[in-house]
């Protein structure tokens, strides 16, 4: 699925100045610095990487921190923004 997305968008995202990482350990390490994970959009993750088991690594680990800390951040963002517009 991911693949196809890739391929599908290339020229779109060409066109905006977007770009696609891949990877649990690249991905935890943009989300890790606080001034590259502004300028995050869109998450699209596997399943398999949210199991938390014993066979999880310290990349999966920190990828879910770091989802968790994003997640944090929108939702304060989203109160922020409609705090200021009355609602």
């Amino acid at each position: 699925l991911f693949k196809s997305i890739h391929r599908a968008n290339k020229a779109k995202r060409s066109d905006l100045g977007l770009t696609v990482a891949e990877g649990v350990r690249l991905v935890s390490d943009i989300l890790a610095n606080e001034e590259s994970r502004k300028l995050v959009r869109r998450i699209v993750i596997s399943e398999s990487l949210l199991y938390d088991g014993e066979d999880s690594d310290q990349y999966q680990n920190q990828l879910q921190h770091w989802l968790h800390v994003v997640d944090q951040e929108s939702k304060q963002r989203k109160a922020e923004y409609d705090a200021d517009r009355g609602n």
